[in-house]
C-alpha cells in the first residue's frame, strides 16, 4: 500500500479550523459580561437572561456537535464548515438588527448554537482527513487553544466596544461577525482546493455502519465520553464558582474583590490555552500517542491545584496562589484535546467525525451538571467549600476513568 502524501494545503485547513473555533469561542461568551445590562434593559431577571442567552446556546452546541460529526462523515469537512460559518455569521450579524428583542435574541442564540456544534466536534475528523498520525495531536490541541483564545477575545472586545459606543451592546456583539466571515472565506477556499488525502466518508454506507456499530460496542467509546464529561464538569464548575470564592469577603470567600477575582481567572484561561496548545506535543513526543497516562496525570494535577486554591496556607501567600490558578487551568487544557487525538489515532477514518462529534456533544453536558450541582450546594451550605471539594472529587473520578482509555478492539485506524 502506497504511503499517503499529505499536502501543505493542510495547514490552510488548520487555519480554517482555528479561525472558526475562535469565532465560536468569542460568540459563546459574548453575552456573559453583559447579562446585568441586558437584564436591566429588558426588565428580566439575571437567571432568565443567563438561562436563555448562555444555557440555550450551550444546549444546542452539544446536540449539534453530535449531528455535525455525522454530517462531516456524510458530506465532508469543507461543505460542513461553509454551512456552519455562514449560519453563525448571518445569525451574529442580525443581532444589531433585532436589538434588545428578547424573543428574537433567543432564537438567534439557538441558531448560533446549531452553527457552532459542528465546529467544536470537528477536530478529530480534520486531523484524520488532512494530517498524518504524528500531527493529529497538534490539530486537536490547537483547536482547544483557539476556543480559549476566542473566549478571551469575546470577553475583551464586547465590553470595550459596548463602552465605546455608549452602551450599544447589540452592535458590540455584532462586531464579532468578522471572525465568522473570515472562517467562511477560508472554508470556501478549502472547498475549492485539493481534496483531503484521506476522505472520512469514502467507505460504503454499509462499511461505515459496521465500523460505527463496533465502536458503539466498545467500552472505550463510553470511557472517552465520560472523560470529556468529567472535564467539562470540572472546568465549568471551577470557572463559575471560583470567581465568587475569590471575590466574596471572609469567611465565605477570600475577600479580594471582583477585580482581583477577574485577574486570577484570567490566569486560569491563559493556563488552559497553553495547556491545550502543548497537549499535542505531549501526546506525540512524550507519551508516544498513549492517551491513558496523559489523561490520568492531567486529571490528578487538576485535582491537586483545584484543591490548593482553597487551602489557607496557599491562599494567604499570593506568590503561591497565583501559580496554582495558572496550573489548574493548564492541566485542564490537556484532557479534551487528548481525547480528540485519541479518536483520530485509534478509530477508522470513516467514523472519525461521527465519533469525535459524539464524544464532544455528550461530554459538553458535564458542564451543565457541574454548574447545577455546584450552585445547589452553594445555595444550601451558604459557602463555597462543598462546591469546590466536589470539583476535586470529580477530577479524581476522571483520573480513575482515564485508567480505562484503551485502544478499541476490532477497529482498524489509518496510521
Amino acid at each position: 500500500m502506497a504511503e499517503i502524501q499529505y499536502p501543505r494545503f493542510r495547514w490552510l485547513v488548520l487555519i480554517m479550523l482555528v479561525v472558526a473555533t475562535i469565532a465560536q469561542g468569542s460568540m459563546l461568551i459574548s453575552f456573559a459580561p453583559l447579562v446585568g445590562d441586558i437584564a436591566k434593559q429588558l426588565n428580566l431577571s439575571l437567571g432568565q437572561v443567563t438561562g436563555v442567552m448562555m444555557g440555550a446556546f450551550t444546549l444546542f452546541v452539544g446536540i449539534f456537535a453530535i449531528v455535525g460529526g455525522a454530517l462531516i462523515d456524510k458530506i465532508g469537512i469543507a461543505k460542513t464548515f461553509v454551512g456552519a460559518s455562514l449560519l453563525l455569521g448571518a445569525s451574529s450579524a442580525l443581532i444589531p438588527v433585532v436589538g434588545p428583542n428578547f424573543g428574537a435574541l433567543a432564537l438567534l442564540r439557538v441558531i448560533q448554537g446549531i452553527a457552532c456544534g459542528p465546529i467544536i466536534g470537528s477536530a478529530a475528523a480534520v486531523a484524520v482527513a488532512w494530517f498524518p498520525a504524528k500531527e493529529r495531536g497538534l490539530v486537536t490541541g490547537l483547536q482547544g487553544a483557539a476556543l480559549t483564545l476566542g473566549t478571551a477575545v469575546g470577553l475583551i472586545m464586547v465590553p470595550s466596544i459596548t463602552q465605546a459606543t455608549g452602551g450599544d451592546w447589540p452592535r458590540a456583539i455584532g462586531t464579532l461577525t468578522v471572525f465568522s466571515a473570515a472562517a467562511f472565506i477560508l472554508a470556501i477556499v478549502v472547498l475549492l482546493g485539493p481534496k483531503p488525502p484521506v476522505t472520512v466518508n469514502a467507505l460504503s454506507a454499509t462499511a461505515n455502519q459496521h465500523d460505527f456499530a463496533k465502536a458503539l460496542r466498545s467500552p472505550t467509546t463510553y470511557v472517552g465520553i465520560l472523560c470529556i464529561f468529567m472535564l467539562s464538569w470540572v472546568m465549568q464548575a471551577f470557572n463559575d464558582l471560583t470567581p465568587g470564592y475569590v471575590a466574596i469577603s471572609a469567611p465565605v470567600g477570600l475577600g479580594k474583590g471582583p477585580v482581583v477575582a477577574g485577574q486570577y481567572m484570567t490566569l486560569v484561561q491563559v493556563g488552559f490555552l497553553l495547556g491545550s496548545a502543548l497537549s499535542g506535543f505531549a501526546f506525540e513526543r512524550i507519551f508516544r500517542r498513549k492517551a491513558k497516562p496523559l489523561i490520568m496525570i492531567a486529571f490528578a494535577l487538576v485535582a491537586v491545584f483545584a484543591l490548593s486554591v482553597r487551602l489557607p496556607f496557599v491562599a494567604s501567600v499570593t506568590a503561591i496562589l497565583l501559580p496554582c490558578f495558572f496550573l489548574a487551568g493548564f492541566f485542564q487544557g490537556y484532557v479534551i484535546p487528548t481525547c480528540q487525538a485519541f479518536v483520530a489515532t485509534n478509530y477508522p477514518p470513516d467514523i472519525a467525525g461521527k465519533l469525535g462529534g459524539m464524544w464532544m456533544g455528550i461530554g459538553i453536558f458535564g458542564g451543565t451538571v457541574g454548574v447545577g450541582v455546584g450552585s445547589t450546594l452553594l445555595h444550601f451550605t451558604k459557602a463555597y467549600n462543598a462546591s469546590l471539594i466536589v470539583v476535586v472529587i470529580v477530577a479524581l473520578v476522571g483520573c480513575a476513568i482515564g485508567a480505562f482509555v484503551n485502544p478499541p478492539k476490532g477497529l482498524v485506524a489509518e496510521k
